[in-house]
Formats: C-alpha cells, sequence, structure tokens
C-alpha cells in the first residue's frame, strides 16, 4: 500500500513536470513611445504574481529619446499596465506573442492605450461598445455624488448615501451583467479575460462562476486561466450565507490568534484594512459612531490590517491617532486576505451570531441602517 502510494505521487509529480515543460512560450515585443524624455517604464502587473510566469513579474524599461522596449516570453496573452516615474499610470491592456506597438501618454492616467494586436483591436471594435451604457451611467452617478457633495458641503445625509450607495450597487451588478453578456458572445475574449480577473479583486459574486464558465477552453486552459479558477473557488469561500473562515493573525502584542477565535457577537463587522488606505481611514469616524450606538446591542468590530511588516509602527499609529477602541489584528503583508482574493480597501463582511456572512462590502451608512433596523424588531 505504501509503494503503491509514493508511486502515486511520483505519477502526480511527473506529469506535472512534464506539463510545465511542454507548456509553449512564445516571444514578445513591444514598442514604445511615451511624451517624456527621460525616466523608467514598468510594465505593471494587472492581477497579482500568481497569474504571471516569474519571468514577466519585474520587467523595466528606460525611455530613450521618448521611445522604449519591453521583450520577453509569454505563455499565453497577459494583461499589463504602464507606469511611469511612479506618478503615471496607463489603463488595462494586454501584450501577444509577436511584435506590437503603444503610446503612453503621461497627461492621460488610466486611461486605455492604444495597441496594435488582435486582443486590443477587439478592445476598441467591440468590447467598447457593448459597455458603452455602462460606462455613462457610471460618469453620470459620479457626477451625480460630485454635485451632491458641493450642496452638502461634503457632508451628505445619510438618506443621500444610502440611495448613492444602491445605485452604485445597482451599477455594479449591471456591470457584471453585461461582463456575461459580452463573454457569451466572445468567449475567446483575451481584454475580457483580464478585466474579469482584475474585478475579483473587489470581491466575489456568484455570477463570477457562470461568466468564467463562458470563457472558452483554450482561455481557461491557459496559465492564468487555471489560476484564476483556483482564485475563483477560494474566493467563494466569502459567499454570503458561508461560515467566515479560519486563519492566522496576530494581535498588537504579536500574540498568535485564530479567527476562528472572534467573538460571536449578535453581529459583528470585519473590516480589513490598511494604514496608508486613505478611505479605509476615512470611514473610522462613521464606524465609531455606529460601534459607540450598537455596541451594547450585541455589535462587534473586528479590524484586520493587511500592512507589511515595514509598516507596523504606521499600523499601530493609525490606532493610537483615531482611537479605534475594538480589536485589531494583523494578517501580515495580507498574505491570508491575498488567498481570499482581498485586494481592494477597505473589504468587509458581517457575521451574524454564527459566524455566517450576512452581508458584504457594506458601507457605513448601509450599515447604520442595518442595526437599526435589526435592534428595532
Amino acid at each position: 500500500m505504501r509503494l503503491f502510494y509514493l508511486l502515486s505521487i511520483l505519477f502526480v509529480l511527473q506529469s506535472v513536470n512534464l506539463h510545465a515543460q511542454s507548456q509553449k512560450l512564445l516571444p514578445f515585443t513591444l514598442n514604445g513611445t511615451i511624451n517624456a524624455d527621460i525616466g523608467t517604464i514598468e510594465l505593471r502587473l494587472l492581477q497579482d504574481p500568481s497569474f504571471y510566469p516569474e519571468a514577466l513579474r519585474n520587467l523595466t524599461a528606460p525611455v530613450k529619446n521618448r521611445q522604449f522596449t519591453f521583450s520577453g516570453y509569454l505563455p499565453s496573452p497577459q494583461g499589463f499596465q504602464l507606469l511611469y516615474s511612479d506618478n503615471y499610470v496607463s489603463g488595462e491592456f494586454v501584450i501577444e506573442a509577436g511584435k506590437q506597438a503603444v503610446h503612453f501618454n503621461i497627461d492621460s492616467s488610466f486611461q486605455t492605450p492604444h495597441v496594435q494586436n488582435v486582443a486590443m483591436k477587439e478592445y476598441e471594435q467591440e468590447y467598447l461598445p457593448a459597455f458603452k451604457q455602462v460606462r455613462q451611467d457610471r460618469n453620470l452617478l459620479n457626477k451625480k455624488r460630485d454635485s451632491l457633495n458641493r450642496v452638502y458641503e461634503r457632508k451628505l445625509p445619510a438618506s443621500v448615501n444610502l440611495s448613492l450607495e444602491r445605485e452604485r450597487k445597482e451599477q455594479y451588478k449591471k456591470n457584471d451583467e453585461t461582463l456575461l453578456a459580452y463573454v457569451k458572445t466572445h468567449p475567446n475574449s483575451q481584454f475580457a479575460f483580464w478585466k474579469f480577473a482584475y474585478l475579483l479583486n473587489f470581491g466575489y459574486e456568484l455570477i463570477f462562476d457562470t461568466i468564467y464558465y463562458h470563457f472558452s477552453s483554450p482561455i481557461k486552459g491557459s496559465y492564468a486561466g487555471k489560476v484564476l479558477a483556483d482564485r475563483l473557488a477560494t474566493a467563494s469561500i466569502l459567499s454570503i450565507g458561508k461560515p467566515f473562515p479560519s486563519f492566522p493573525v496576530v494581535d498588537k502584542q504579536a500574540n498568535n490568534y485564530s479567527t476562528a477565535s472572534f467573538s460571536k457577537a449578535t453581529y459583528t463587522l470585519v473590516d480589513f484594512w490598511y494604514s496608508n488606505c486613505a478611505p479605509c481611514v476615512a470611514q473610522f469616524h462613521e464606524l465609531k459612531t455606529i460601534y459607540d450606538t450598537y455596541k451594547s446591542k450585541g455589535f462587534e468590530i473586528i479590524g484586520i490590517s493587511t500592512d507589511k511588516p515595514a509598516h507596523k509602527e504606521a499600523w499601530q499609529r493609525i490606532i493610537a491617532k483615531y482611537e479605534l477602541v475594538w480589536p485589531q489584528y494583523w494578517d501580515v503583508a495580507g498574505k491570508e486576505a491575498n488567498k481570499l482574493s482581498i485586494n481592494a480597501f477597505p473589504t468587509n463582511v458581517l457575521l451574524d451570531k454564527n459566524g455566517k456572512i450576512v452581508k458584504k462590502n457594506i458601507k457605513p451608512a448601509e450599515l447604520n441602517q442595518f442595526l437599526s433596523e435589526q435592534s428595532s424588531e
């Protein structure tokens, strides 16, 4: 039996090794122009490093005569952004095998550059028209929020905030539905695949499994496609109705804890944040008010920082500065959060007394309304 077990392991390892060796890598060249004379361009990963072969993870190029060049080998088309001097970032684009050209305009940060390849031609001719209404609705909501912030001098009433949040979530839902419809008719879309992979950073939704299902077999079988399948399976752990997972954290005194030891209050908000995250810090004032109001009624908050070791003191300073009285823990460098595809912050989940997830990414105004309704029942 033991011999059979060992032979089975050796067979699996050999199969994995042969698959890795047989994986075909194709050369690529990206010739670029930029409206800057000197500096350094970074080929910035659109997803976390596990989606990319190691050779593609830290590519930089010098700017000479307003030109730059990247070259290497791809297992399949890969999604990137361009980063110039830590200040200017392009929108998302896809690099394919072969030669292609790009122009990076540092005066148009976060704008998708024009890239001469098949994937980006499809983006310009088909993807953009399909999402035209989604973009228009998003722009209108942004203008509406800006206008209301001016009227109320950036102190929006709770009722206005709630209304805006409902509209925002409806927009997210419409975007997901539009992406699903697009993938059904464009199952080989590399740009749609990388946009979808990027979307997972902001939290798992049930529709994501259906979106992934409709991609073609070549995309799902690609290097990044297999990583995404694993990520979807892991991220689904944070679905509404499921128990919050157990993973290791430490407290401010470096004592080891597990999330399984968290107190089971009537409702517990688990808030993922880090010290240099402005939106994370901005919500502390409202959370403190909510905490003071509902703490005696069975409400708890658990803070989990994803700060890197070099920022440990900054994390502790923020806790002291904003007088955060609820329990604070540290997921060092966000190692466990990353496994759950928590890469956008703040991210939170609301748990019931049994530790099951009842809400995700709930804003303070929504949280306050929810707790008010629950306490009045």
